[in-house]
């Protein structure tokens, strides 16, 4: 809501001196048929014709008390808020659409059609009125509609406002209207100055008091067809140059109104010839801004039109707005008086029942779906004196009469700043969806929101589910395919939730397409808080500073940043605050996959997010935020490490669809000579779009054509560009290039490049460069639903990076292509690198360089892209050892002491090797840090980018500490039997020496396991991709299953006896926790179809023993069917065996294994090899103990 002090010379009577608030939605069709520009989009909602026309009408007035001390009704109100809030036009419900149109067609204004566009809805009519574009229009500007005698009366309010110097001003332009008296009314006298500024933008102290003054006039309107606004601030010649103590001077006036985009004019009434010019300028722009053809509108709306028609006119742009601001009322009513028993007059005869029913269906579905018990629902009455509120939309003389009533509370149009933003209703906790719902009452009611938000018919596999858990507040990891709808998922949730989502993005360009895409959806509160290497410093400052407040001031509901602003200590900072106003309910990891530390777009300050979310961005102390994390890679490795290093335990966490395999996506290998490589590239592309010499092309399919160079002068981005260009001159216009770096030889600076990556990216999306030649910074994310070809011009470094690239295309279900052109010049040499066991990484370049023409073999050259981040493990074993001799001098004396210590960015000069960049040796410093950070030697530390230093806490441990957070890193990885290797003795070292030794073991482990996954994943790729007639068979296979998908599906389906020893030879090949993960995901799928396979249960339940205590349930279950159903297998065998494999991998956890055991089997045979094995006095030891000692009594009873 709109607040400030009414004090001094504010009149509490004037409307827009009163406390108020912004809502308004549009159709659809009318969006579509407003701006053509936008017609052709599944979603228009950015509609910059529509983003202006609706600020014309969604402010209102509307006062009411602070919070109820009903915490349910507050959750209530609040979400409510959020919805009727989102966009400056969000759309309007799908009924009410239906409605309008219907209502319409019926008095012959339109013909309508509703259709259904790669699941979509899409509203569209024509209309048999030439004019009828400018009707619509006219209906915005309502002050234009309304009836000479309405029109007079509010001109003689507004003068009755003005003192007598001011009336002289105010009577001379209504004269220079001419018949056009109702441009008068947008006139304003004594509008509040803090009502014409943005509340983002950092104050001087002079402007402590502006919500003290005021103007004497003004014009605030937009000009569509330029997408600005024409805004005028008039003073009068009295307030020159007057100043008090309680006033800022003129030109701090000045200064802050032109920074908010005002042009103040001062008018003196001396010269009156000057005076008539000035006012006849000014209604001039006002004619030029709304138009010729709008005004002839808006009189033939008045004269001409029938009742009928003119109502059905009026409801085809008033009643959407009438929803979200009814639906706003309902929620602030809610959140300040506890229930939704609103009575609501109509004094204008508005069409309001389909509204009303509109909001009480979303007041419905919000109680069920979160169990609230907030009583009432809204309804409309007839008479004023016996509603709660009265809702005029209509400029209206009617409601000046209310003003200073207290009968009603008055709700009327008012004039807000185009640019004011409500703030989120505050002293709201983030609260889970009921767990007492069926799964088909959740699915209604949330579909519910999904068509009227979003507009989608139905979701997507795995959507559903992914947002039903994030309601749950459990952290998800939601694994799609590309173009299944990820961010739909964290979208809609957050919209359910108070408070402002925090969205982690990789990369720049994809946080300007989340931001594009919510825009188009009608989702406008939202910022990227990034550089813009496009602006200037100062610019950049201000605009971060503005972003901060708007966030700390409730005014963005997701906050797009990247992982490295978490390391920022002003960030840092800036966090706290924002919680101290508003909860996180959701941190969204998007491209997830980047955690990764095997994967290639891994970056170091994702390894941290985890820990710095529950640190900094927890709510007043009683709510955390739930992680979301989604990716469209899909291996279980990678999904290992997003749990991991996103501290998620719980197993049922990750979300997988049934099936990777997009059938739209038509997959083709050409292995070719490194000489025929730019000519295979040249046909396919002549054959894709349809290429003539000479003839002009038309309907150009939209590409993207990958490589992983940007320098490179055969295979760089802008090479092959220009190559493309110069044999396709008809392409020149129509295709880009695109690269994170600067290319070589360009004249631009940085920010010229920066400016020009933001518009090939536009271009891109709108069709007016539909192809890109691309490094993949450019292909992550990019949600552009009619691509309809990749490229990647060499081989892809795995198969997962190679699905989520190709992924791009088909988004909209049509048929696409996805192509890969390699050269396997050495398939020999490949083999032999590829292969970790053969050759140590450290050997890898020089057999590189021993072998004529390796260079052009595409494995080879990605091995160069491998080697730059693995260079061996003396080399970062050397960094680890610079890193801490540098650290030492500050360690603290004690235990458990800490120090702040800064480290120069220019410290990293000893780790750069030959021509690597500054920003190389900065990454390697900073990966030396994070493995201190692994053993608590470092507790946290911060990337001080504007003073170009790490800030880093020194932290002096016990050896004991410093040996089990080594302990517990590892155990994430790997299994305590196989963690031995790399826990060192170091009870005999001193601490210094010990540090160092623990972060060798580090450097150790990564290597042997890190990069050899990496390697491993590389081979892969070049295994499918010599093999091109199985190739989709293969990616299919890599994405869906892992190598115990089929084993256990074997077990699972085995008729006849049950063979234990099988069971045990699967257990025996899952080394580690991920292939404890993959084994685990294996039988789960297949305990769905056959939950009492005692097999599977005992596999699952030991796998599931790296979660915690729950597989042993499984476990018992497992024995107790087993004792049941299969007296053929040897139990005691079977115990034996699990008792083995517990004491290598799970040691901790052997007696709750045995118990299990004993809970399933009983017998006297099994009872005593409990006894033998269990820890003395244990539970199971002493369980054991009565079973052998009563069998005992009843041998020696029988005896005797």
């Amino acid at each position: 809501m709109g607040f400030y002090s009414l004090q001094g010379e504010l009149n509490a009577k004037v409307p827009w001196h009163r406390r108020y608030a912004v809502a308004g939605y549009v159709a659809d069709s009318v969006v579509r048929y407003l701006d053509e520009s936008v017609d052709n989009y599944l979603s228009t909602f950015g509609s910059s014709v529509l983003k202006q026309l609706i600020r014309l009408r969604r402010g209102f007035i509307f006062d009411l008390a602070d919070a109820s001390s009903d915490e349910d009704a507050r959750f209530l109100g609040s979400v409510m808020a959020k919805i009727a809030q989102r966009g400056f036009p969000a759309p309007c419900s799908l009924e009410l659409e239906r409605y309008i149109l219907k209502q319409a067609e019926k008095v012959g204004l339109i013909k309508y059609r509703e259709e259904e566009r790669s699941g979509s809805y899409i509203f569209r009519f024509s209309s048999k009125r030439v004019n009828f574009s400018n009707l619509l229009r006219a209906v915005f500007y309502s002050e234009l509609l309304l009836d000479e005698e309405e029109v007079d009366s509010l001109l003689e309010r507004y003068r009755s406002l003005c003192d007598e110097k001011e009336k002289q001003f105010f009577d001379l332009f209504l004269r220079s209207c001419g018949s056009d008296k109702r441009l008068a009314l947008y006139l304003v006298p004594h509008r509040l100055l803090m009502t014409m500024i943005r509340l983002t933008r950092p104050f001087k102290e002079w402007s402590k008091l502006i919500n003290e003054q005021k103007v004497d006039f003004s014009v605030e309107l937009p000009d569509c067809s330029s997408n600005s606004w024409l805004r005028i601030a008039i003073e009068i010649e009295k307030n020159v140059g007057r100043t008090n103590r309680h006033s800022v001077s003129v030109n701090e006036k000045e200064t802050l109104l032109h920074q908010n985009g005002w042009d103040l004019k001062r008018i003196s009434l001396s010269n009156k010839n000057e005076l008539i010019k000035q006012a006849k300028e000014i209604v001039q722009r006002i004619r030029n801004v709304i138009g010729k053809e709008v005004l002839d509108a808006a009189e033939e709306i008045r004269e001409k039109m029938s009742e009928e028609e003119r109502r059905a006119l009026y409801d085809m742009v008033l009643l959407p707005i009438a929803e979200a601001q009814i639906n706003l009322i309902v929620a602030r009513w809610v959140y300040a008086y506890g229930n939704a028993s609103v009575r609501i007059a109509n004094p204008q005869n508005l069409d309001l029942k389909p509204v009303v029913d509109s909001v009480c269906d979303t007041l419905h579905k919000l109680k069920r779906l979160f169990q609230l018990s907030t009583d009432g629902v809204p309804t409309l009455v007839e008479d004023v004196s016996k509603a709660d509120v009265a809702y005029y939309l209509l400029p209206s003389i009617e409601y000046w009469w209310y003003l200073d009533s207290n009968m009603v509370k008055l709700v009327a149009p008012t004039f807000v700043f185009a640019e004011y933003e409500d703030s989120l209703l505050s002293g709201v906790t983030p609260r889970p969806i009921s767990n007492s719902l069926g799964d088909n009452e959740i699915k209604a009611s949330l579909t519910y929101f999904l068509r009227n938000i979003f507009r989608k018919k139905d979701f997507r596999p795995g959507q559903l589910s992914i947002i039903r858990r994030a309601l749950e507040l459990k952290p998800v990891v939601g694994l799609l395919p590309t173009a299944a709808g990820k961010s739909l998922c964290y979208q809609l949730a957050s919209l359910l939730q108070p408070g402002f989502t925090i969205v982690i993005q990789p990369l720049r360009s994809l946080m300007w397409d989340q931001q594009d895409n919510l825009d188009s959806i009608g989702i406008h509160r939202s910022t990227a808080i990034m550089s813009h290497g496009e602006i200037s410093t100062e610019e950049e400052t201000r605009l971060q500073e503005e972003g901060y407040n708007a966030i700390e001031q409730g005014f963005r509901f997701f906050v797009f940043i990247s992982p490295e602003r978490f390391q920022i200590p002003e960030f840092r900072e800036k966090l706290v605050a924002f919680v101290n106003n508003q909860p996180i309910p959701y941190c969204v990891v998007d491209e997830a996959h980047c955690v990764s530390e095997w994967g290639h777009d891994f970056r170091p300050a994702y390894l941290n997010l985890g820990r710095l979310v529950k640190t900094f961005c927890r709510y007043q102390d009683r709510f955390s935020p739930t992680i979301i994390a989604l990716t469209g890679t899909a291996s279980q490795n990678v999904l290992t490490d997003i749990l991991r290093e996103l501290d998620i335990l719980d197993p049922d966490a990750p979300i997988v669809p049934e099936s990777f395999d997009r059938r739209e996506l038509n997959f083709e290998v050409y292995k070719v000579r490194p000489e025929e490589r730019h000519t295979i590239l040249k046909s396919l592309l002549r054959e894709i779009i349809g290429y003539r010499a000479g003839q002009p092309l038309y309907n150009l399919p939209s590409g993207l054509i990958f490589t992983y160079f940007v320098k490179d002068k055969n295979l760089g981005a802008h090479a092959l560009c220009e190559y493309l260009r110069r044999n396709f001159p008809e392409l020149r216009g129509k295709i880009g290039a695109y690269s994170g770096g600067r290319p070589a030889n360009s004249e631009k600076n940085d920010r010229e490049w920066e400016v020009e990556k933001i518009k090939l990216q536009e271009e891109f999306k709108k069709n007016l460069k539909p192809i890109v030649v691309c490094t993949h910074s450019f292909g992550m994310g990019i949600d552009k639903p009619d691509i309809r070809f990749t490229i990647h011009a060499m081989l892809p470094r795995s198969l997962e990076e190679f699905y989520q690239q190709a992924g791009r295309a088909g988004r909209d279900g049509n048929n696409s292509r996805c192509i890969i052109i390699f050269s396997d010049e050495q398939p020999n040499l490949a083999n032999e690198v590829l292969d970790p066991v053969r050759v140590p990484i450290e050997e890898v370049r020089d057999l590189i360089e021993k072998t004529q023409g390796a260079e052009n073999d595409d494995a080879i050259r990605n091995m160069w892209f491998l080697y730059s981040n693995f260079n061996g493990k003396d080399y970062d074993k050397r960094n680890i050892d610079s890193l801490w001799k540098y650290l030492e001098t500050d360690l603290p004396d004690y235990v458990g002491d800490r120090r702040r210590v800064e480290i120069p960015f220019s410290f990293s000069q000893l780790f750069r090797k030959g021509e690597d960049s500054e920003e190389k040796g900065v990454l390697l410093l900073e990966k030396a840090i994070y493995r201190l950070t692994i053993l608590g030697a470092i507790t946290d530390y911060e990337k001080d980018y504007s003073n170009k230093r790490f800030i880093v806490y020194l932290t002096r441990r016990s050896l004991e500490d410093l040996k089990k957070n080594l302990r517990e890193y590892l155990a994430r990885y790997i299994t305590e039997g196989e963690l031995i290797e790399y826990v060192p003795e170091i009870s005999n070292s001193d601490y210094k020496e010990a540090v160092k030794i623990c972060a060798h073991k580090i450097v150790d482990f990564v290597y042997d396991y890190i990069e050899r996954r990496r390697r491993r994943a590389m081979w892969e790729m070049l295994q499918a991709a010599r093999d091109a007639k199985k190739f989709r068979e293969q990616l299919i296979a890599y994405m869906e299953e892992s190598e115990f998908t089929q084993p256990v599906k074997k077990i699972a389906q085995r008729k006849g006896r049950v063979n234990p020893s099988e069971w045990f030879g699967i257990l025996d090949k899952a080394r580690g926790v991920e292939g404890m993960v993959k084994l685990f995901g294996a039988c789960r799928r297949q305990l769905e179809e056959f939950p009492e396979h005692p097999g599977l249960l005992l596999i699952a339940g030991f796998c599931r023993l790296y979660y915690g205590d729950e597989g042993l349930r499984d476990i018992r279950n497992a024995f107790l069917i087993l004792k049941e159903r299969f007296e053929y297998v040897d139990q005691l065998w079977l115990a034996n065996e699990i008792i083995k494999r517990t004491r290598v991998r799970f040691a901790e956890k052997l007696d709750a294994v045995l118990n299990a055991i004993l809970e399933g089997n009983s017998s006297i045979d099994i009872a005593r090899l409990c006894y033998i094995n269990a820890t003395p006095y244990t539970t199971v030891y002493i369980r054991a103990f009565f079973i052998l000692a009563e069998e005992a009594l009843n041998f020696l009873k029988n005896r005797g």
